[in-house]
Formats: structure tokens, sequence, C-alpha cells
């Protein structure tokens, strides 16, 4: 297999180029300063070598600086691509404002949602994103953030701007802030419906047979994830 030199150590260096360049003239205008006779040209001398070491040294850090933007910018770019392709979307929620922002406006679409929404969870229920039967769990997904448990998730039956109902999977972790506590969390949120309603199908299923325990009936049990059968 042949491999290919890495041309990265040599655009390195290059941007040190002009820095190495200005710091040689510095150095050779300070050599004429202790030669040249007369305070004044001195002075003059010594005045080019302040302002090119000023240069030099403003063009290194605005050099540094673009380079630091632009890796942020490509690694935020990248962390976008891998979230859209994971099928999940990323809330924020601040605790002491009780405000859900949104990672990316896309977010939001499916559920006609504004980039903050502040008074959560009260206000998603105002806007009937949440169906009857899920209030309950969002509200006790919201009390855990509040009160700072770590990490958690609930099971949602949400309906879309389109008027469409699903399930979906809300999942958050607590992150410390400098003093330690607990007071802003990461929210992922992604589809589940169909796993969701396997497991109710499935509740169901074992409900009915509980029902009939002790009566003249053959049942199964069916293992609806590996399509098998558990028990007779």
């Amino acid at each position: 297999m042949k491999l290919t030199r890495n041309s990265g150590g040599k655009r390195s260096r290059a941007q040190f180029l002009p820095v190495c360049a200005s710091a040689a003239v510095c150095a050779v205008c300070f050599l004429l300063a202790l030669f040249l006779p007369g305070n004044g040209a001195r002075t003059a001398v010594l005045a080019a070598v302040f302002f090119l070491s000023a240069a030099a040294g403003a063009a290194l850090l605005l050099r540094l600086h673009r380079r630091t933007n632009a890796a942020r910018d490509a690694r935020l770019r990248e962390d976008r691509v891998v979230i859209r392709q994971s099928g999940k979307s990323i809330l924020r929620y601040d605790a002491p404002t009780r405000t859900v922002s949104l990672n990316d406006a896309e977010d939001g679409a499916a559920f006609a949602l504004p980039a903050e929404l502040p008074d959560c969870p009260d206000a998603l229920l105002r806007r009937g994103i949440v169906l009857p039967e899920s209030e309950g769990e969002l509200r006790a997904l919201f009390d855990d953030l509040n009160s700072g448990v770590p990490s958690g998730g609930r099971d949602l039956h949400l309906r879309l701007a389109s008027g469409e109902r699903r399930w979906f999977r809300a999942d958050f972790t607590l992150l410390p802030d400098a003093s330690g506590r607990l007071l802003r969390g990461v929210i992922s949120v992604y589809d589940n419906t169909e796993l969701r309603e396997k497991e109710l199908a499935y509740e169901k299923l074992r409900s009915d047979l509980a029902a009939l325990a002790g009566k003249s009936v053959i049942y199964l049990e069916v293992n609806l994830t590996t399509d098998s059968i558990e028990h007779i």
C-alpha cells in the first residue's frame, strides 16, 4: 500500500513564515540602532522595531483565531450531520428559567415550535402537542429535570403540526455548571412509534391472557421482537 506524505505539517510551518520574516527584520533594525550615530536615528529605528513586532504578533494572533473558529465551525457542522443521521432532535433545557431551546431550527419544524419556549412544560401543554394520555409523563419528565435527577427519559404520545399522532422517546442528561449544580439539560427526542406500538400490543396480550388464566384455554406467549414463541 502506497503511503502519501501529509502536507498538514508544511501548511502549519508556512503560516509562521511572515512572523519569522518580521522577526528577522526586527533583529536587523535593532542591530542597526546599536551602531547608528545620534539618538534621533536610533529612536526611529527602535520605533520601527516596535511596530513591526506588534504587527507580527497581531498577524499571528489573527491567524490562530481564524483557524480556531474554522475548526470549531467545522466540528459544529459535523455534529449537526451526525445528529440528523441518528434521527434524533436535540433540545436544551435551562432549569432556572424553565426554557427549552432548539439545537437546530429544523428540530422544531415538525411541531411548529419556536427557537425558544419558556415556561415549560406548561407552554408545551398549552400548544396541544402532548396528547392527554402523556401529559402526566411530560410533567414527570420536567419534574426530574428540575429536581436534579442526573438522567432519565419518558415515552410521550405527541401530535405533529400535520395532525399526525406518533410516539416519541425523550431522554435527558443534566450537565453540571462550574459549581457542580445540575441546572442545564440536554434532551434527545426521537420517533419510536413502531417499537412503542409493539410494546403496547404485547402489554394488551398479556392482560388478555391473564384474564383467561384458569380457564380451559390454550394460549401462547409470543416475543414480538424476535417473532418467536416463548411459552405455551
